[in-house]
């Protein structure tokens, strides 16, 4: 299944570290978790982006 999100609506990136990246993102009912490939994250997202959304 293919989500459209708003890069507003992504509260955290988190990069995979031996598994699937994944995202957080507000949606109506609340939050999802999205899994993603390893290494979408690094390929879509800035540098910047990718460190103010960064799960730390």
């Amino acid at each position: 299944m293919k989500h459209a999100i708003n890069a507003s609506n992504i509260e955290t990136l988190i990069p995979a570290k031996g598994g699937y990246d994944s995202l957080i993102a507000k949606c109506e009912d609340g939050y999802e978790v999205i899994a993603l490939l390893p290494g979408t994250i690094n390929k879509y997202f800035s540098k910047k982006f990718r460190k103010e959304k960064a799960d730390v």
